[in-house]
């Protein structure tokens, strides 16, 4: 074997074996935010029905804050195995609703979250 080709081999292995490792790297971070995710959504649904049987809304921007959620029996708990949340729901109302859930933990921080 001429050295060309053994030299490419290497690199061969080593762009191979940077990509798995990148890849259990990123399955890793997958399955540790996945929780977290559901709480989002979680939030969302219930902001969705507190909107549809609470509020009227008007054309804007209305930020509906988890402890208003559970005070009105919307959402009983927001937090991931002990790790306890807070977080709001921003409603924004233009032809259509689109809410956006933002949670803050201990171990994770929805990005675009505001105090």
């Amino acid at each position: 074997m001429n050295k060309f080709k053994i030299i490419s081999l290497i690199w061969g292995i080593i762009l191979i074996g940077l990509l798995v490792i990148l890849t259990l790297f990123g399955k890793v971070y997958l399955r540790k935010i996945e929780p977290y995710e559901r709480l989002e959504i979680n939030l969302v649904n219930a902001a969705n029905n507190y909107v549809d049987s609470k509020l009227d809304l008007q054309k804007g921007t209305t930020i509906v804050k988890y402890l208003e959620l559970k005070d009105a029996n919307f959402i009983d708990k927001l937090e991931v195995k002990n790790d306890k949340c807070d977080g709001y729901v921003k409603v924004v109302k233009k032809k259509n609703v689109k809410y956006q859930a933002y949670i803050k933990c201990n171990k994770y921080q929805t990005k675009g979250y505001e105090k």
